[in-house]
């Protein structure tokens, strides 16, 4: 595949190149806002609750389990994408609809896009993951505004910062992948602003 170049010029956060744009190839993992200010953890059902009345930025860990956090990175609701705080680091952004678009495109559409953005051998009942792109998706699950953790290993969700147009507010734009045994493309979808998906940056 021609134009795609990984690069190690940040260590925690090592970059690919596909075609104009460059990712970061691992989801993010902070609890700090770019200028420092902490992000709350979210653990219980209470502060989960706390979070979505209040619209406050929060992170967990998918099962509450810290030790999935360097490998899956961290779960986010839609409020830590939208901080003016700025939830990705200096010289990154949370991808827009329009950027998420351009990379599926080069990939081939959404079907090929697929198979060329998943990490190899971590995806259940999926023998088409090949990470052609190096991109490295990782099939972290996601957490509902209830509290309850679901799909580690079968699919991924990534905010972008966009909300819907019809849910009044109340939704934004994602861009999932599932395993092939329950949906080969990567689709553009969308999730109540308390859910707790992954988050992908791309370079300013």
């Amino acid at each position: 595949m021609k134009n795609l170049k990984e690069t190690k010029n940040n260590p925690n956060y090592p970059e690919i190149k596909i075609g104009s744009q460059i990712w970061m190839s691992k989801n993010l993992n902070v609890d700090t806002f770019r200028n420092g200010d902490p992000i709350i953890q979210a653990k219980t059902f209470e502060e989960l609750k706390l979070a979505a009345r209040d619209e406050r930025a929060a992170y967990c860990y998918y099962g509450n389990l810290k030790t999935r956090g360097e490998l899956f990175g961290k779960l986010y609701n839609w409020h830590a994408v939208n901080d003016p705080r700025g939830l990705a680091p200096q010289g990154w952004h949370i991808p827009t609809v329009e950027e998420w678009e351009k990379l599926i495109d080069f990939l081939g559409g959404e079907n090929d896009a697929a198979s060329k953005l998943k990490a190899k051998d971590w995806w259940k009942m999926d023998d088409s993951a090949n990470n052609k792109s190096l991109f490295n998706a990782m099939p972290s699950g996601y957490r509902y505004d209830d509290g309850d953790f679901d799909r580690i290993n079968y699919k991924a969700n990534f905010w972008t910062p966009e909300l819907t147009v019809r849910s009044n507010g109340a939704s934004a734009y994602t861009f999932s992948l599932e395993s092939d045994n329950f949906e080969k493309a990567v689709k553009k979808d969308s999730a109540g602003r308390n859910f707790f998906m992954s988050v992908r940056c791309i370079k300013d």
